[in-house]
């Protein structure tokens, strides 16, 4: 079967080397990457979850999938041996690797819901701007959120701080969303942007001592907002999908809020139902 967009699009779609050039040019900040045999697997995991390969479909060869992908034979054979571990293939020696199931296991993008209208993609972020607010109003708080709450309309009342991040999201190097996150001072109220990890769940994870348990999702239609970047291709005010997400760390305590715009061209919002 053709891939959809395939592994060599990781590489050549928009030219990846242009898009780093124009994120300089536009004084955006590329976040600190995963690992690459982390990105294999991935990438892997969110093709099969799309439904690229098919339960008991063979696999492209190790040697073809390594090429497209630009990395060596051994660093993706780490990968498929962690799929393997996960039960989502099939190694078969001198045959091949075959798709078992679909990816239910915990993944570093496991709810990151936005998918190429192709199938999959893998995700990579650069920053726009990261700082650290008074807690918006509009914004649900953290924590202590009931606490807070019945003050935020208290003019005497100092509302708390909080980090706000706004990001540039690409898939196989397509930018395809802008991202608003919010989220608490109190795990380190010191961040700086050279901080920031580019799955940002894996950061809160093994920087600051939690990990996000569940997110409720709203989807939408609002208009790409007046702080885009150029190489997102909507413009101003254009029509465009839109998400609203609350993350829940494994006590019930809100982590994290966020607001998504996205290309309805190039992506759809998508969640599995197991």
């Amino acid at each position: 079967m053709t891939l959809g967009l395939k592994l060599s699009s990781y590489k050549s779609l928009c030219s990846w080397s242009m898009i780093v050039f124009k994120i300089q040019i536009y004084n955006l900040t590329m976040s600190h990457s995963l690992p690459l045999h982390m990105k294999v697997n991935e990438w892997l995991t969110r093709g099969l979850a799309a439904g690229q390969w098919r339960t008991g479909e063979r696999l492209p060869a190790e040697s073809v999938l390594a090429s497209d992908l630009g990395c060596a034979v051994g660093t993706l054979r780490k990968a498929l041996s962690q799929l393997e571990s996960q039960g989502l293939i099939e190694r078969r020696h001198g045959s091949g690797n075959y798709v078992k199931q679909a990816p239910s296991a915990k993944s570093v993008y496991e709810f990151f819901r936005l998918s190429l209208i192709a199938g999959g993609g893998l995700p990579t972020a650069a920053v726009m701007s990261f700082q650290t607010i008074e807690h918006p109003v509009d914004i649900p708080f953290f924590g202590q959120e009931k606490l807070h709450r019945s003050t935020q309309h208290d003019a005497h009342i100092r509302l708390p701080q909080c980090y706000r991040l706004r990001r540039l999201r690409f898939l196989n190097s397509l930018p395809i969303a802008l991202e608003e996150i919010y989220f608490d001072t109190r795990h380190n109220p010191t961040l700086s942007v050279n901080d920031l990890g580019e799955a940002l769940y894996l950061f809160y994870q093994t920087k600051l001592g939690f990990w996000i348990a569940n997110a409720q999702d709203q989807v939408s239609i609002s208009t790409v907002p007046d702080w885009t970047n150029p190489l997102f291709a909507l413009p101003i005010a254009t029509p465009c999908g839109y998400i609203t997400r609350r993350s829940f760390d494994s006590q019930g305590h809100l982590e994290e809020f966020s607001r998504t715009w996205f290309n309805p061209q190039l992506v759809y919002y998508m969640s599995k139902i197991n």
